[in-house]
């Protein structure tokens, strides 16, 4: 249940499973750590099926040694870690790191700032998703957004807070939790697929 000052009242029934596991292995020549996790809000959820499998293909490939190939190598990044590349340019849609001035998407707003191949939406009512939302965790209604469409930046992504100090409106994107992350809005590499 959520209630806030405002007046607004919302009631959300539901459970979320997760699934989460590490596996580590230590030798003379090389240390492996990898670790994956799912979540749903279906216990019966073929994504909870997937998890053993994977473990099993990413252990099978660390066993092979291999040599650094010449010249300048591909970087292929495995779904569960894909995001990492994006974690600055997130962090930079942060509606509160704008109205501090620290993010270097100020002023592009409606401007061209990434390849044209990348559209980035976040999606806070996609199915069975445990992050899917009518409502963000401050009572404002979730809505679909593009942050980047074609590589044109959309806009900030904003809790309550940073829309006032800014001067706009709420994106939906307020997260709250068992502590309160004052500050911090709901960005899309954890609350909901990155397409």
């Amino acid at each position: 249940m959520l209630l806030n000052t405002s007046g607004a009242a919302q009631r959300r029934l539901g459970s979320r499973f997760s699934l989460g596991a590490q596996v580590a292995r230590c030798s003379a020549e090389d240390v492996l750590v990898f670790w994956g996790g799912r979540g749903s809000v279906r216990l019966a959820d073929p994504v909870f099926d997937e998890l053993a499998p994977r473990f099993g293909e990413l252990y099978q490939g660390a066993g092979e040694r291999v040599s650094s190939p010449p010249g300048k190598p591909r970087v292929v990044l495995a779904p569960e870690v894909a995001y990492v590349p994006l974690v600055p340019l997130l962090y930079g849609i942060d509606g509160m790191n704008a109205n501090r001035g620290v993010s270097p998407l100020l002023g592009k707003v409606g401007s061209r700032v990434l390849a044209e191949s990348l559209t980035l939406v976040d999606d806070p009512w996609l199915d069975w998703s445990p992050a899917a939302t009518r409502y963000d965790g401050e009572g404002t209604p979730a809505m679909r957004k593009h942050i980047f469409n074609r590589g044109v930046f959309g806009g900030f992504m904003h809790d309550l807070r940073s829309a006032a100090l800014g001067g706009g409106n709420s994106t939906g994107n307020g997260v709250r939790g068992g502590v309160s992350r004052r500050g911090s809005v709901r960005t899309p590499w954890w609350s909901s697929p990155v397409r």
